[in-house]
């Protein structure tokens, strides 16, 4: 007799980065889709934060986004797309079980931080 059980399909998954020094973080969401689909974003940054799911001064919204080899290159603006709020460049290398993975994420106007991530 065979057992058959329904497995979820997983939709999104999750990149988290932080600074050295953890004084800068930024958490998103991709969707499991062909592309690079930012369905979420937070960044974090000392006291102050930015959201894809808020709205005003704190809000988030993928301007571009781009994903090949191991490259990850996403972009944000505020919600009329008048001006960059941040902009990340990371890199994954892969060899047997080992992984690197990080990068840079740049405000202008705010700051810059090297970035350590991890996928989930």
């Amino acid at each position: 007799m065979a057992l058959l059980c329904a497995v979820p399909a997983h939709a999104t998954g999750g990149i988290a980065c932080s600074s050295p020094d953890d004084v800068a973080s930024v958490e998103i969401t991709v969707g499991r889709v062909p592309g690079m689909a930012v369905v979420g974003a937070r960044i974090d940054v000392g006291d102050r934060y930015w959201a894809m799911s808020e709205t005003g001064d704190k809000a988030l919204t993928v301007s571009q986004a781009f994903a090949t080899g191991g490259h990850y290159w996403i972009d944000f603006t505020d919600e009329i797309v008048n001006r960059v709020v941040a902009e990340l460049r990371l890199h994954r290398v892969d060899e047997g079980d080992d992984t690197g993975f990080g990068g840079t994420m740049r405000m202008p106007d705010f700051g810059a931080w090297t970035l350590i991530c991890f996928e989930g």
